[in-house]
């Protein structure tokens, strides 16, 4: 924290998953200062399987590179779905090192850092609905049409192997048949796409997972731990919030500000 420079308060006031997403733009300009060129994030939950050089050599001519959910239309409500979210997705986005990269770290940093919270009614998806912006702000942009890269649940209708770069957001080794939390949508309905899904859970627990699962967080409170402790003697809770320090730690936070206090 001390070495990306960012704000102190922002431990204090954001939960970890959100403090990782709100940090998004100050570490990719934290790398550029460290004498890097072009680079390339990619989020949490991905797996690198094949080249990227595609999207680099994108940037060679672009300062900004964005990866859209959808290259095809879907019917409404899955469009709809995917514009409560944002056309583009945060988990890849390239910058190069040249004045208007630095000019887009600068302003999503500021968005971010402000404003990194789940709100669908007020146009807000963590870090991710400011990017929706980008084309009408920064000319030197490029969208990266690649239908093997950054392929997620809610593309692989229109996405065919081999890929590049694959995000498993909202995927849990523990039930893993199960694409996605966020889908009613399992192994056995995606077809060649399931071998991924398969190996990559087993990298997940050669990694280690289930070790660090459990591992706390450094700037966790007290407080926290306590309602922890709650969640884990109700299996409602349990239910209702699978993963409360993680995915579910915005709406668990809500649950004990407006309930807990009083239902413990």
């Amino acid at each position: 924290m001390q070495e990306l420079g960012a704000p102190r308060r922002l431990t204090g006031e954001l939960s970890r998953l959100e403090l990782t997403y709100a940090l998004t733009a100050r570490f990719v300009a934290h790398v550029l200062d460290r004498g890097y060129d072009r680079v390339l994030f990619v989020k949490q939950e991905s797996l690198v399987a094949g080249s990227l050089d595609g999207v680099f050599d994108l940037l060679e001519r672009r300062s900004i590179a964005l990866t859209p959910h959808l290259l095809r239309p879907l019917d409404p409500d899955d469009e709809l779905s995917i514009l409560l979210a944002g056309v583009f997705n945060g988990g890849l986005v390239g910058v190069a090192d040249r004045p208007q990269g630095r000019q887009f770290l600068d302003w999503w940093r500021d968005r971010a850092e402000e404003l990194c919270v789940h709100d669908v009614a007020a146009g807000v998806h963590f870090e991710q609905r400011w990017l929706d912006l980008v084309p009408g702000f920064f000319s030197e942009h490029a969208i990266v049409r690649d239908p093997g890269c950054n392929v997620g649940h809610w593309n692989l209708g229109e996405r065919e192997p081999p890929w590049s770069l694959v995000r498993f957001s909202g995927f849990d080794e523990r039930d893993p048949e199960r694409v996605s939390r966020y889908r009613d949508l399992r192994l056995g309905d995606i077809g060649r796409a399931a071998e991924v899904w398969r190996d990559y859970a087993a990298r997940l627990r050669d990694a280690g997972v289930t070790e660090t699962r459990d591992w706390g967080y450094a700037f966790d409170s007290g407080g926290r731990d306590r309602w922890l402790r709650v969640w884990g003697r109700r299996p409602d809770l349990r239910a209702a919030f699978p993963d409360p320090v993680g995915d579910d730690c915005e709406a668990f936070g809500r649950w004990v500000a407006e309930h807990g206090v009083h239902g413990r």
